[in-house]
């Protein structure tokens, strides 16, 4: 097993450490913001923050974005535990890119920054509030720019064509060219 190379570096068997990382700093940065909004402000009382552009307003959310399906914690918790799964499955059989894996990381941070509310307390501590926007939580940015991120690479990025684990890159795998490009390509 090779050692941890930095942030983006490579470890724990050729992976990149990016992706737990940053779900890891997700979920503690998100929790910790929980527990200090529970603890300090009283439910429902807005208190500014930046006068007349955000406010900090303790909500407690059982549902979704607008509360939809307000109660119906079985919805929310499937669905994080299926997106941590599959971030999960895609980080042990895949090799994302830096930008992959921490738009992934953001998704499995938001995620289970959410779940964990959920599961503990039966609700989801929210308390950034914008006035025009429903009041929102770290978690919840963080499933939103890992999601946006991975449109962004899906609709914009460079698509090479992946390699097997353990695959030099620039060839030597089966029909390489001379040039050592996949079938002689330049």
């Amino acid at each position: 097993m090779r050692a941890v190379q930095g942030v983006g570096g490579v470890g724990l068997r050729g992976r990149s450490v990016l992706l737990p990382l940053t779900a890891f700093a997700v979920v503690v940065l998100d929790q910790l913001v929980k527990v200090a909004v529970r603890a300090r402000l009283p439910l429902g009382e807005p208190v500014p923050l930046v006068p007349g552009v955000l406010w900090l307003t303790h909500v407690d959310n059982t549902g979704g974005a607008f509360s939809i399906l307000a109660g119906r914690q079985w919805v929310f918790m499937t669905a994080a535990a299926g997106a941590i799964v599959a971030v999960a499955v895609f980080w042990a059989l895949g090799r994302p890119g830096r930008f992959q894996a921490l738009a992934l990381g953001l998704v499995a941070g938001g995620a289970a920054g959410n779940l964990a509310d959920r599961v503990l307390f039966g609700r989801v501590t929210d308390y950034l509030d914008v006035r025009w926007w429903p009041v929102f939580n770290v978690a919840d940015m963080a499933l939103v720019g890992g999601i946006s991120g991975l449109v962004a690479w899906l609709l914009f990025g460079q698509h090479a064509p992946t390699r097997p684990a353990g695959t030099p890159p620039g060839g030597g795998g089966e029909g390489a060219g001379a040039e050592g490009s996949p079938r002689g390509e330049t």
